[in-house]
């Protein structure tokens, strides 16, 4: 039988939503499959990239993860444009939710990001 972390891990990366986790710092910490093919970059090459260097002139989209860091509240945003680094341009729908301390709920370290290219998830739904 698997182990709840192998499983976590398998349904992680078997998503259909691109998935990130960003540190306090604005670091990638984690990102799934989904997420390295929207972004067209591989965890490896995003680890401890600051979102805010990897993801310039894509305003919007930080000003939602530092809200959601500072607030600890999370946020829905809709028609999001990256600006990625292959310079190409996406737009996303964003969920952005705080990662809360069990122990101290004032704490606010990482984020999860959630991210659905519209255009590819438009063409989904067609189909």
């Amino acid at each position: 039988m698997m182990n709840l972390d192998s499983k976590a891990l398998q349904l992680f990366e078997n998503l259909y939503t691109a998935i990130m986790v960003i540190d306090s710092e604005l670091c990638i910490t984690s990102m799934n499959t989904a997420a390295e093919n929207l972004l067209s970059m591989s965890m490896r090459q995003a680890a401890g990239i600051r979102a805010d260097v990897l993801l310039a002139r894509s305003e919007r989209f930080i000003e939602i993860v530092n809200r959601s860091l500072k607030s600890r509240h999370p946020y829905t945003e809709r028609g999001v444009e990256l600006l990625l680094p292959n310079a190409a341009t996406i737009t996303v729908d964003c969920m952005v939710t705080p990662l809360l301390e069990k122990a101290n709920r004032d704490h606010c370290h990482e984020v999860i990001v959630e991210m659905i290219d519209t255009n590819s998830f438009t063409r989904f739904v067609r189909e």
